[in-house]
């Protein structure tokens, strides 16, 4: 069902006006009442309506999105229903969705994909440390405001759909999701990362990395192919850049990037150094099978330790191999379809009884006599007891003196004294992580002055005074410096400077620079509109500026304007974002009088927007006029009665064309006679007369003015 504008939804949203639509949701622009905002609200389809199950997942979802608040996210606001309309109501966004984008500009550039991947992944490094996963990244569901924000929209909802038995294209475009999720098995914030890095690649090259004629032969190809390599596209892309997109692509998650903090950190180096090869291959380098140790590992591990079999095994698993996170067992165990998961869990095999009736005793053991080490070693430490198990004074609190008497009754002293190396691990942690750490190692901690620092994030620890692997004592000091973040700068005024400047200066200070193009008719062609932040503003290194660049006025068809009148031609030139330049004026034996002869830009030439044209009007045919006159020669009554007359006809020869040009009854008297003639042309011309409808002799020449 289609909502009418007017329409109120729970009587506080009134529909404005429908902006857009999906596979699961019309979208409106509304105005709420009560904070007197407008907003955007996405109402449910009908056929998802009518699913309680669908519908419950689907509030549960977009509740828990409601929670997540950071510019790079479309906030949610409320949830709600009225009459068997789901809707939800979310914050509007002026502007275009990255597919439009990508889809009008053929491809972005390495610093635009940059720009924009970085504020996708901030958004969902928001959301996943609010343990909401997205599960539908692509470029529909990120849309570019018009002040350069890139913002994630539909956050929680791919979960309730995924969850739910539906048809495959509500779910969403198939060209992004994972191979977890193609597999219909266990996704996560690993997921988001692989359509992320999909989406990079359409960005960079213009189109998704893997088609077919069928969902299903694209699912595949994202489960068993591996994308065209970025460089064989576009030679110019830098290798870093195809590396972390090849990085978030892996099939496998635990190849991908660990989480989403990780791929930011790698793309603002990569802005800072294109080419460096700082990309590190994401997992264990194994390939994901069972490990095998050898004999010579296991005594060696047994020689070292003094260990049980099954003791130096479980040693050197853990040498091999790096721990397996919760959420990695937790996927690994939903892939029941997949042969070498069950190698990977050893929960998940079946273990000979005797072997495990070794391991249990052996682990038994090794708990038993781990215990009397630690209480060994504490006993040591507080000096509650001597050598020979008596007590020690108690004011004894350095070093403790036991006295042993040989056979030659001399005393030696033993002096003993806890040291602490400052551990490497506390750089680039939270100033309080850090803190306890030092302390529960019995230090006291003292934060410096902050400092600022292009490496290290704002609050964590750059470095610590003694450094990293000095030897220090209880109670030592350690001085710890946090990062106070990118150090500030001021965006100076970009308005008015060339594109190539103004790039040129952003990417001096660590800048990204995000270009859009806009005709205008005040600022010349490449030349800067505004930016956005303003100038003045202050950013950090890694932000983002928009600058806007002028198109210059646009460029427009010139019109044919040939027999137009000159106020029709002025009209026309109006209606293409033109004006008129000079009218002329001038005779023509063609074209009527007050019409357009010609123009001085030729009809559907190309050319800018506000130019002028010149036109000539006609003036019509040109005349030419001459006054006859007509001497006595041709009286023919002299010595005639008086009083008689006659007729005459005067006949003009020109250019081979003999016209009559002037009629008269004349007498003797009128004689010399005279009158005026006019022609089209001021080519020699006489006329001869013509008495009674008889040639007289002689002609008469005439004169042109």
């Amino acid at each position: 069902m289609i909502l009418k504008p007017g329409t109120y939804l729970i009587g506080r949203y009134e529909i404005l006006a429908r902006i857009g639509a999906g596979g699961m949701a019309d979208v409106y622009k509304a105005l709420d009442h009560r904070l007197n905002r407008n907003v955007a609200i996405k109402v449910l389809k009908e056929e998802f309506s009518k699913d309680q199950n669908f519908v419950r997942k689907f509030g549960a979802e977009a509740q828990a999105a409601a929670g997540l608040t950071h510019a790079n996210i479309v906030s949610v606001y409320d949830v709600s229903e009225e009459n068997g309309l789901y809707f939800i109501v979310m914050e509007l966004v002026e502007g275009i969705t990255l597919k439009d984008f990508i889809q009008a500009k053929g491809k972005l550039s390495v610093r635009e994909t940059v720009g924009i991947s970085i504020q996708i992944a901030q958004g969902l490094e928001v959301a996943h440390q609010n343990r909401i996963v997205h599960r539908d990244i692509k470029p529909q569901n990120i849309i570019l405001s018009k002040d350069g924000l890139a913002k994630v929209t539909d956050f929680g909802i791919a979960k309730a759909v995924t969850s739910n038995t539906i048809t495959s294209n509500a779910v969403g475009s198939v060209h992004y999701i994972s191979p977890e999720q193609a597999r219909g098995g266990y996704s996560d914030e690993k997921s988001d990362i692989y359509s992320l890095g999909v989406t990079m690649y359409e960005m960079l090259c213009g189109h998704v990395p893997f088609t077919g004629d069928s969902t299903v032969n694209v699912a595949l190809q994202h489960i068993q192919q591996e994308a065209e390599p970025l460089h064989e596209i576009d030679p110019t892309i830098p290798d870093s850049i195809e590396k972390i997109v090849q990085k978030c692509m892996q099939k496998k998650p635990e190849r991908r990037y660990a989480n989403v903090a990780e791929l930011i950190a790698d793309l603002k180096r990569a802005v800072r150094t294109p080419n460096g090869d700082f990309v590190k291959p994401g997992g264990p380098s194994e390939d994901g099978s069972t490990v095998v140790i050898t004999e010579a590992e296991l005594n060696d591990i047994k020689t070292a330790s003094g260990a049980t079999t099954a003791e130096a095994a479980d040693i050197a698993l853990k040498d091999r191999k790096k721990k397996t996170t919760d959420d990695d067992r937790d996927r690994r165990r939903k892939k029941s379809d997949d042969e070498d998961v069950k190698a990977l869990d050893p929960e998940d095999d079946e273990v000979d009884p005797k072997v495990e009736k070794l391991m249990i005793g052996g682990g038994i053991a090794a708990v038993v006599i781990l215990v009397l080490i630690i209480l060994f070693l504490l006993s040591r430490t507080i000096g509650l007891f001597n050598g020979s198990g008596k007590k020690i004074d108690e004011s004894t609190t350095e070093s403790t003196t036991v006295e042993t008497t040989t056979e030659e009754s001399t005393t030696e002293e033993i002096t003993t004294e806890e040291e602490i190396v400052v551990p490497s691990n506390i750089l680039g942690v939270d100033y309080a992580v850090a803190k306890i750490t030092l302390e529960n190692m019995g230090l006291v901690v003292e934060q410096t002055e902050d400092e600022y620092s292009d490496t290290y994030e704002q609050g964590q620890v750059m470095k610590s005074d003694p450094a990293a692997g000095e030897v220090l004592h209880p109670g030592d000091l350690v001085r710890l410096t946090v990062s106070a973040g990118p150090e500030e700068i001021t965006l100076r005024t970009l308005a008015g400077l060339s594109e190539e400047d103004a790039t040129r200066y952003l990417t001096e200070n660590n800048l990204l620079a995000v270009i859009n193009r806009e005709e205008s008719d005040s600022v010349d062609s490449g030349k800067v509109i505004s930016s956005s932040p303003k100038g003045g503003s202050s950013v950090k290194p890694g932000d983002t500026v928009t600058i806007t660049v002028s198109s210059g006025k646009g460029k427009t068809i010139v019109p044919d304007l040939k027999d137009m009148t000159e106020s029709e031609a002025e009209a026309e030139l109006k209606n293409h974002s033109l004006s008129k330049g000079t009218v002329e004026k001038e005779y023509s034996d063609t074209v009527e009088a007050g019409r357009v002869i010609s123009q001085g830009t030729a009809k559907n030439t190309s050319v800018e927007k506000g130019s002028k044209v010149d036109f000539v009007i006609s003036l019509g045919r040109k005349e030419y006029s001459a006054e006859v006159s007509v001497s006595g020669s041709f009286n023919p009554f002299e010595g005639g009665e008086d009083g008689e007359e006659g007729s005459f006809d005067f006949i003009l020869v020109q250019d081979g064309i003999e016209k009559a040009v002037h009629s008269a009854t004349l007498t003797h008297d009128d004689f010399p006679y005279s009158f005026p003639i006019t022609s089209n042309s001021n080519s020699d011309a006489y006329i001869y007369v013509m008495f009674n409808n008889e040639a007289m002799p002689g002609e008469i020449r005439i004169t042109w003015h």
